[in-house]
């Protein structure tokens, strides 16, 4: 395999060359697969991206391999084959990895029938194709071009259809493991930053105080809005969707006990105008908490002028939710301030799981209010 040497004293180091470049091509896999497992290891989806890390970086390097070892050992000395080794090859490669990591995965049952899913798949063959057909000392070939097009989009694609209905149980079970633990992560880090020691004595402290001011009915009203928060962290957390009322009913019972702890300042101000009529979806659970904790969290200010603006509405097919607060540049000691919560892109993340390419969310502050919008369409 490295070749025969007749006079091995002589040329002591004949087959060196190709030796280390063997042992260099290994290393350089070794170290772009450690580097790429590196780069996702802290990943909610590490063990999915992981598996495709490996098997991708396996491919290129068997790719990279073939032409190399046929130059080097002078296997096969036709331009030809690898003028159609890159031409053709090489796109077909990418369509493979695109269609079975990415698009597939992500549609229907049938994704000839899903415009979508067509568009793309449409398109990632055009610009595989069309890249690739630019080579050195090979003028541009319109026809060879449509004809390589047409094999990859008609006979190519297909393919690797069938190759992926064969694999297609494995890669949706992992999938579906991976979001099953991004959903109790989420789950977890909400329940911890909900049922905390800060919160509850904030709370407790809140409901003692208005009792020793107004006597016992606002604090009857503050325990039982309490004691249905934690009913509905208990029970209703742990499905996977629950009636848009629900949700709601733990929006206005979160934001009630909020005012009672901010009541005595003047200088802050809390609107909400909630409209339940038209939602009448299921919803994943504890989903629009998260804006309205951050903006309490981020956008009070015990000793400063703040606000909050809280927005909802829906109709038959979608919910836009907005959440608009104060910026304040210094926090105040607010202990209840010094836990994170799951933060907003945890929420992305739950989105990207539990409705793929069916929201929209932004969010962002431009110096003076910190602006949240989510569209969502609930219903498949």
């Amino acid at each position: 395999m490295f070749g025969y040497n007749e006079y091995p004293l002589e040329d002591v180091f004949f087959g060196f060359g190709r030796a280390f470049a063997i042992v260099s091509i290994y290393f350089l896999y070794a170290c772009l697969r450690e580097y790429i497992i590196v780069r996702i290891k802290n990943a909610n989806r590490r063990n999915y991206l992981s598996l495709i890390a490996n098997q991708i970086v396996l491919i290129f390097i068997i790719y990279i391999i073939i032409p190399f070892f046929a130059a080097t050992f002078e296997l096969i000395t036709d331009d030809f084959f690898y003028t159609v080794y890159v031409l053709f090859l090489t796109p077909t490669l990418l369509i493979y990895l695109t269609n079975t990591y990415w698009i597939f995965p992500g549609s229907d049952t049938r994704p000839w029938l899903n415009v979508r899913t067509i568009s793309m798949i449409v398109l990632f063959t055009f610009i595989y194709t069309f890249f690739f057909n630019w080579l050195p000392r090979h003028s541009f070939s319109m026809p060879l071009w449509l004809a390589i097009w047409a094999v990859q989009l008609f006979v190519v694609t297909p393919i690797t259809w069938l190759l992926y209905q064969q694999r297609k149980d494995k890669i949706l079970q992992l999938r579906g493991t991976e979001s099953a633990l991004v959903k109790s992560k989420a789950d977890l880090q909400f329940l911890r930053s909900q049922i905390n020691p800060h919160f509850l004595f904030n709370a407790l402290n809140t409901l003692y105080g208005t009792a020793m001011i107004d006597g016992s009915q606002r604090t009857a009203e503050g325990i039982q809005k309490l004691g249905d928060m934690m009913r509905f962290m208990l029970y209703d957390n742990h499905q996977d969707f629950i009636p848009m009322s629900s949700e709601i009913s733990y929006l206005k019972n979160y934001i009630s006990l909020q005012k009672l702890r901010i009541q005595q300042s003047s200088d802050i101000n809390i609107k909400e105008e909630i409209n339940e009529m038209n939602c009448n979806h299921a919803i994943a659970p504890m989903l629009l908490i998260p804006f309205v904790e951050n903006a309490f969290k981020h956008g009070i200010d015990l000793n400063k002028k703040s606000w909050i603006r809280i927005k909802m509405e829906c109709d038959k097919s979608s919910i836009r939710f907005e959440v608009r607060n104060s910026v304040h540049l210094v926090q105040n000691n607010d202990p209840e301030r010094e836990h994170s919560g799951i933060g907003l892109e945890n929420v992305r993340e739950r989105l990207h799981l539990f409705y793929p390419n069916r929201f929209k969310l932004h969010f962002g502050s431009d110096g003076k209010e910190f602006i949240a919008t989510l569209e969502l369409q609930p219903n498949h």
